[in-house]
């Protein structure tokens, strides 16, 4: 990845990158590279316009708990409309896109442990574990679907494996195999991802028999939407879920302010100070990624450090 340049202000406002421009007002960023913003008179990010010309458009809307409710996105492809909803704990458990696709989200504690789609492809449930007591996860079940002519079925169990933060940048599958890889820039914002496609492997017949057998198209895997610890990618808005707020990384910042106040800073919308030493698995507070090490007696000790404004 080729290097990159921030500036900032003295409220750690990130204002540029490689492009000036930028434009804060009370802590709210008004201008960003070719990115416009307007807010509420709670802080809350509302509009953002992307880009020159035919401009990407996003419209958010809130519910009374300060819930991002509603998403319009307009763009050259049309307007789409994607809706939240949480539960008691403001966690959100379900998402709707249109009237023709859902997924709904299941917990433990605070961390994402499933995810079930509903939609044109039919009802897909994604399972997730993670390493003990931390948001790094460490493998995604995908529940397996019988193919035709085969009453077979059969989980697809893929690995990840994470950069120092936690960030995913590859999945393998049971066999070892590379099947999905990213790249990022240093706020989280992914430039190249792809799922690795794989040779199908070639049935040998036994001699003197003939075998005919059709191909059988490749089962292309949901999408990867893990990013920051605690983060899940929404598609359809660009925007990362970070269970009490949204992050933007574009930005590297979050959309609203923070609801634990100055008691998570000083800036109200700050993320952390390093996201590649920092996490903020929550959206309310950052924290330095833990370090682990082993006495003399032989315990081993992990140490977090909270960050200091």
């Amino acid at each position: 990845m080729p290097s990159e340049v921030f500036r900032w202000d003295a409220a750690a406002n990130l204002v540029s990158s490689d492009h000036p421009g930028g434009y804060v007002e009370h802590n709210r960023l008004k201008m960003f590279e070719d990115k416009r913003f307007e807010y509420d008179v709670y802080g809350r990010l509302v509009r953002k316009v992307s880009g020159h010309g035919p401009a990407k458009e996003l419209v958010l809307e809130y519910d009374d708990w300060n819930q991002l409710k509603t998403v319009v996105t307009k763009d050259r492809l049309g307007t789409a409309t994607t809706h939240f909803e949480y539960d008691a704990f403001g966690r959100r458990i379900r998402k709707l896109n249109g009237s023709y696709a859902s997924t709904g989200f299941l917990w433990d504690g605070m961390r994402l442990v499933q995810e079930t789609y509903h939609d044109r492809q039919g009802e897909e449930a994604l399972t997730y574990l993670y390493e003990s007591n931390s948001y790094v996860p460490l493998a995604r079940i995908d529940q397996g679907k019988a193919a035709a002519n085969d009453a077979d079925v059969r989980d697809a169990v893929y690995y990840f494996h994470n950069d120092v933060s936690g960030l995913p940048e590859e999945l393998t599958d049971a066999g070892g195999e590379l099947v999905w890889q990213a790249r990022y820039k240093v706020w989280g914002n992914a430039v190249q991802e792809e799922w690795v496609a794989r040779k199908p492997q070639r049935s040998i017949p036994a001699w003197g028999e003939a075998q005919f057998s059709a191909p059988t198209p490749p089962h292309v895997p949901r999408p990867q939407n893990f990013r920051f610890q605690g983060q899940y990618l929404d598609r359809e808005t660009g925007l990362h879920y970070n269970t009490f707020r949204f992050y933007d990384p574009d930005l590297g910042r979050f959309i609203t302010t923070d609801p634990i106040s100055l008691r998570g800073g000083i800036n109200l919308y700050k993320y952390t100070p390093n996201p590649i030493s920092w996490i903020d698995p929550w959206g309310l507070t950052g924290f330095f990624t833990p370090s682990v090490f082993t006495a003399p007696s032989g315990s081993t000790h992990t140490v977090y450090q909270q960050a200091i404004d």
